[in-house]
């Protein structure tokens, strides 16, 4: 149980991680940028980091994964996944029970069951 956790979790981070479907208008301007040979990027300067391949095969093995589950556990389980990644502390329990008008503890309960639900299925 606690793999396939991890697999949604690392899904979750790696559905982050891709491009937007939509891709921005480029710009004609260079952009700015210190001109001394020992400077290093200031903290306006965004590193984007793309998913490997052996991660977005997780990421499209997780989605068929859930698909296995009914469609309750498995907003709950994405919306969990969501909120802890990128998170040291792991999920947001009190945000993801705002959003499903739950209690953080209630969300807590039915997220392992739908884990479990889960491994138990698959």
């Amino acid at each position: 149980m606690p793999g396939l956790a991890y697999l949604f979790m690392e899904a979750a981070e790696t559905n982050r991680a891709m491009p937007p479907y939509k891709r921005k208008q480029k710009l004609t301007s260079w952009p700015e940028y210190s001109h001394d040979w020992l400077s290093y990027a200031d903290e306006e300067t965004q590193i984007t980091i793309r998913p490997s391949a052996g991660q977005v095969s997780r990421w499209e093995q997780a989605i068929y994964i859930s698909r296995e589950l009914p469609e309750i556990d498995r907003r709950l389980i994405w919306l969990v996944s969501i909120s802890a990644a990128y998170r040291e502390r792991g999920p947001n329990w009190k945000r993801c029970g705002r959003l499903l008008h739950m209690d953080g503890r209630t969300v807590k309960r039915r997220y392992k069951d739908a884990l479990l639900h889960l491994y138990y299925r698959v």
